[in-house]
């Protein structure tokens, strides 16, 4: 997975999303301009948008909010996993 997608460790994506929806002020909204690729949404992988467009297409404004505080989101994600009952 690691190679698939270019990155030195684990992602938990899943986690991070719930905890956007549930703690949005842990994050910082990052907005970026991407192009909505067929092939590489199938992959699960987004594209920044170059200078010039491919084909006309137009690049669309998403969110990407990065983590405020790395040590207050972990202490956010433990915290809820361990008073589950």
């Amino acid at each position: 997975m690691m190679q698939d997608f270019n990155i030195d460790g684990f992602y938990n994506w899943d986690v991070v999303a719930a905890v956007y929806l549930v703690e949005p002020c842990l994050f910082q909204d990052n907005y970026v301009a991407v192009i909505l690729n067929p092939e590489n949404l199938i992959k699960g992988l987004l594209t920044d948008s170059p200078t010039e467009e491919p084909m006309g297409k137009r690049p669309v404004t998403i969110n990407m909010p990065l983590i405020r505080n790395l040590k207050e989101f972990s202490n956010e994600v433990y915290s809820s996993w361990f008073s589950v009952k």
